[in-house]
């Protein structure tokens, strides 16, 4: 089957204040320029189900558009997640070869369009497939001769302190599931999004083993992984409650529980930053010699991220087990 997605293209991340957050991603992070919209009725088009006001504050992390949501009242599900959730990851935007096919889709497959519109020629629409793929997914494309209005101001007017960015790009984007076989068999099915390789994690396969600093033998997860475009998606399924993927479960259900990223600093001068900052390292683990840290940077960045460390002899062992079969 035809993939229904072309590749990762965004990150959607609801907050409390953007023009806050921007300004810590921009100088602690480096993270910017940074393109800020107020987004209101008035500018929208072809509405559809879901109206209010928000601003929207758009950088980019490589290739990734990285884009923040404040709303601005009541009536956005970008208010309805800040309510039930709090600040972070709210959505995945979607690069698609054809708007109305995949429209057409989610129609038939029974998939509700909760919020959509035409922004200045920009045609976006959220589908709740939260069910499926456990995230809100974002699909847009843009009518020919469009051209989006100038921002209502730009974060930082001018780079004159030349901060340097701390990532590079986005490797990787997990998610904490429930029942991974699952839900691995419907984005390969239903979506087309695959093959999986799953692999099962427990000691002695895995070494210094931690969760919330305190050293474990007993911890078990399966991960399974697939390539979407140039980001790696990764589902986490927890084998016991001494861990994050079982803590996001708990806290808040399926969903987005972390974003790797390539750092341009070395994996000991990205954890050495995360601590400096006051950052706590909620689990961490070695399998065979690639060393993983899930931060808790939520205060700041609204994410779990996690630097990686891979050694230049590291052979990925073959899976446990794949689907589709080969």
């Amino acid at each position: 089957m035809k993939p229904v997605f072309k590749s990762i293209s965004k990150v959607g991340i609801v907050v409390k204040d953007a023009a806050k957050t921007i300004e810590t991603y921009y100088k602690k992070y480096g993270v910017g320029s940074w393109n800020i919209w107020d987004i209101n009725s008035g500018t929208l088009k072809d509405t559809h189900v879901d109206t209010g006001d928000y601003i929207i504050a758009c950088s980019h992390i490589g290739n990734t558009l990285w884009e923040l949501i404040e709303p601005k009242d009541s009536k956005s599900i970008f208010y309805r997640f800040l309510k039930t959730h709090g600040e972070g990851l709210f959505s995945l935007g979607y690069s698609v070869e054809n708007f109305d096919q995949v429209i057409d889709f989610a129609e038939k497959a029974d998939i509700k369009l909760i919020y959509g519109g035409n922004w200045f020629g920009k045609r976006f629409a959220y589908l709740d497939t939260y069910e499926d793929l456990k995230h809100i997914a974002e699909i847009y494309s843009f009518e020919e001769n469009s051209k989006l209005p100038k921002p209502s101001y730009i974060y930082p007017e001018s780079n004159e302190n030349n901060i340097k960015p701390v990532f590079n790009s986005i490797r990787q984007i997990g998610i904490a599931v429930s029942d991974i076989k699952k839900v691995a068999k419907t984005y390969n099915d239903k979506y087309g999004i695959g093959p999986w390789e799953f692999y099962k994690y427990y000691y002695p396969k895995t070494k210094d083993m931690s969760y919330n600093n305190e050293l474990l033998f007993t911890q078990k997860f399966t991960t399974a992984a697939t390539m979407i475009g140039e980001i790696e998606q990764e589902l986490m399924e927890p084998g016991d409650d001494y861990n994050v993927y079982s803590e996001y479960i708990n806290w808040y259900g399926e969903g987005l529980q972390h974003v790797s990223f390539n750092y341009n600093l070395s994996f000991n001068e990205a954890v050495k930053l995360h601590k400096e900052l006051g950052h706590k390292i909620k689990q961490s683990g070695n399998i065979n010699g690639a060393i993983y840290n899930y931060i808790d940077s939520m205060d700041d960045l609204k994410v779990i991220s996690e630097p990686l460390y891979v050694p230049s002899d590291f052979i990925m062992p073959e899976s446990d087990y794949r689907y589709p079969e080969r």
